[in-house]
């Protein structure tokens, strides 16, 4: 596998740039293509759900670093992070990899990605959305 080739990412505007190139994200991708389609939610509430879901995935993250202090979290958090907990204890999953950013390349054209968690379940290597 070759390695992978150098980006920055940008967590306030949310964009993947590639030597200097803004590059389409996994979202972004799916949005173009017809996938995904938000028109009929109103801003505001999209707005909230996007922060409450950046939340909760900040709360998974620190929960699994093991350095989460649930008396930070707003409450519309906290039933994701239960859900999570409540995963890890059940099937024994086991992170090796939490929130991994990265490009790929297929057919010469590069995209960024998140990894919510990749790890081991069951056994098997596997990728978790969170």
């Amino acid at each position: 596998m070759a390695a992978a080739p150098q980006f920055v990412f940008d967590p306030v505007t949310h964009t993947y740039l590639l030597r200097g190139l803004r590059i389409a994200s996994v979202t972004q991708i799916l949005e173009a293509a017809g996938l995904v389609c938000y028109d009929h939610i109103p801003f505001a509430i999209l707005d909230r759900k996007a922060e409450i879901g950046t939340a909760a995935h900040a709360a998974c993250h620190y929960y699994d670093d093991g350095d989460l202090d649930e008396t930070t979290l707003d409450p519309a958090v906290l039933p994701y992070l239960e859900g999570w907990k409540r995963f890890r204890a059940e099937t024994d999953f086991v992170p090796e990899l939490i929130e991994y950013r990265g490009i790929a390349t297929v057919d010469g054209m590069h995209y960024g990605f998140t990894l919510d968690r990749a790890g081991v379940l069951g056994g098997k290597d596997t990728l978790i959305e969170i």
